[in-house]
């Protein structure tokens, strides 16, 4: 009942609630039903778990321009958290503010062919007129930062609170959380967006979407008082946090989980946020234990208690040896609250059963993942070959360039070290005639 092909047909039973509420969230509701709809994920062509792990030690990073003409190194820039939220984005989004622009059309095109263009512009008029019901109740000032990139870049503050909510609603990944012979931790993943029914076959990237967000990947330094508080590699003009390292203390990825719950959390939320504050975004709630926690207790503490809008995986790293977590959210059952803590996995029960690692992917550990996207297996199959001794940022890269995790839904490849506070970001382009479409 965890299948993605249930999830493509479902919002359906939670809309028609929605669709009956106030005007405003009719508005949203039909907005986000054709989003939900057509990011749902068809069946992945999965290689087999030999072909993924056989050049393992062969791949080396190369520093060379992608295909599409992208440098591979992401670049930094620093947000000072001292600043006005309403401007501190500025200069991340204004140099790229032609490539958010296409971003967001690849997005509204699409709903203005299925809806028709006067719909769509008068939803997107209406969710503007009341979208201070939804960044009112955001953690700290994240609501402010939205309609400030909005204000800069004159976009719609409607598109790009929906552009903000991406992640809550789709996002396919590999993290990794794997100790080294000397006790040393490691943290690395892949970053797999942009499935949307517009395409790019210029380049081998395919899927169109994805090609609009590779040139946006950063790494933001945030500080605040002049003082490194954490670093995250993102794209410009999102300002949640999927992967983010706050050094010596903890590094933290965000995968999507899917499940039977059909996004009713976030349905709920959206139909009335103020009534469902409780619950939060998943990509802003990790940002605001981010800034808050100090080191891997306090964040692994933070993050069982979240109430989170949809079910995810949180996969925690830290400083010192066994200090690796994977924690499982979503909803107890049928009609229960979405986001709430299902199970935590932990490195040092890994360690204890001879396993130097966790790697999560999309569907829960304690199932097998289904046949039509198995990227748990070839993964860990690399894992085990390089073992401990091969635990490095090279021996991770390595693994996470093995298809099918790696594949042309890939924009960035993140590798974390939280003792040292090295964060390595690289954006990727899976263009090879045997790379998975998925």
């Amino acid at each position: 009942f965890s299948s993605p092909f249930l999830t493509f047909l479902t919002p359906l039973s939670p809309l028609i609630i929605l669709l009956t509420a106030s005007h405003v969230t009719t508005s949203l509701s039909l907005i986000l039903f054709f989003f939900f709809l057509m990011i749902r994920r068809p069946p992945r062509s999965t290689l087999s778990s030999s072909s993924a792990a056989s050049d393992v030690y062969k791949r080396q990073p190369s520093l060379a321009p992608l295909k599409d003409g992208n440098p591979k190194n992401v670049s930094w820039v620093v947000v000072d958290l001292d600043q006005p939220a309403g401007s501190r984005w500025d200069h991340v989004v204004l140099p790229h503010k032609t490539e958010i622009a296409a971003l967001i059309a690849v997005i509204t095109d699409t709903a203005k062919a299925i809806i028709g263009e006067s719909r769509y512009e008068k939803l997107i008029d209406n969710l503007d007129r009341h979208l201070h019901k939804y960044t009112d109740v955001l953690p700290a000032d994240y609501g402010a930062e939205i309609l400030g990139i909005a204000n800069a870049t004159g976009f719609p503050p409607a598109e790009v609170f929906i552009y903000n909510i991406f992640y809550t609603v789709f996002g396919a990944c590999t993290s990794i959380v794997a100790q080294d012979q000397k006790g040393d931790l490691f943290h690395a993943r892949n970053l797999d967006f942009g499935l949307w029914p517009a395409f790019d076959l210029k380049n081998g990237s395919f899927w169109e979407l994805a090609t609009r967000l590779r040139p946006l990947v950063v790494t933001v330094e945030l500080q605040r008082s002049g003082v490194p508080l954490y670093r995250s590699t993102t794209y410009r003009g999102f300002v949640g946090l999927s992967t983010a390292l706050r050094p010596g203390g903890f590094s933290i990825t965000l995968n999507t989980r899917f499940d039977a719950h059909f996004d009713a959390g976030l349905l709920k939320w959206l139909a009335s946020p103020q009534l469902d504050a409780g619950h939060m975004d998943s990509t802003l709630k990790l940002r605001n234990i981010m800034e808050t926690a100090t080191d891997y207790p306090s964040a692994l503490a933070a993050i069982k208690q979240a109430e989170f809008i949809g079910p995810a995986y949180v996969i925690l790293g830290g400083s010192s040896p066994g200090q690796g977590a994977v924690v499982t959210k979503g909803a107890q059952g049928l009609l229960k609250p979405d986001g709430e803590t299902l199970d935590v996995l932990l490195l040092a029960d890994a360690l204890k059963n001879g396993s130097s690692y966790l790697l999560q992917t999309n569907y829960d550990h304690w199932k097998p993942p289904p046949r039509f996207d198995n990227r748990r297996d070839p993964g860990k199959l690399c894992m085990d070959r390089i073992g401990p001794n091969g635990t490095s940022f090279s021996g991770l890269y390595n693994v996470l360039m093995g298809k099918p995790n790696f594949n042309r839904l890939t924009t960035f490849t993140t590798l974390m070290r939280v003792s040292t506070g090295e964060l390595e970001s690289y954006r990727q382009l899976c263009h090879e005639m045997d790379c998975p479409l998925f």
